[in-house]
């Protein structure tokens, strides 16, 4: 045993310091990979909230460009059935004056034998 002794004590202690060396470099590869993981995840999360703000404000200015749109639209629309009904009003009102027109002539009265009659009157346009 004392022989054995004789023969590794020059290499115990570099052999002992060796295998500490070689436990945290294996420990520290796996504090670095851990650590870029959660790095890499921040980084990430970073970068989904940038573009998505990014996003959202792209979509408030199409949304916003879109409601503009949409008015513009019906403004025009608006305008169109206001003119159509101004004119079916028109349409309204003379076709109201021409049977107030029609109502006010006497019709025309036929005596007949066996007493008096009405003739109908033919259709006048005007």
């Amino acid at each position: 045993m004392l022989e054995h002794i004789e023969k590794v004590k020059t290499t115990m202690f570099d052999d002992a310091a060796q295998q500490v060396e070689n436990a945290l470099t294996r420990a520290l590869e796996q504090v670095r990979v851990e650590v870029e993981g959660k790095v890499d995840a921040t980084v990430d999360l970073v970068t989904k909230d940038y573009t998505g703000l990014l996003a959202e404000q792209n979509i408030f200015r199409a949304l916003t460009a879109a409601r503009d749109d949409i008015w513009r639209v019906l403004s025009f629309v608006d305008a169109q059935f206001e003119q159509a009904a101004a004119a079916a009003a028109a349409v309204d009102a003379a076709a109201a004056a021409a049977a107030a027109a029609a109502a006010a002539r006497p019709a025309p009265v036929v005596i007949g034998v066996g007493g008096v009659r009405i003739k109908p009157e033919p259709d006048v346009k005007e």
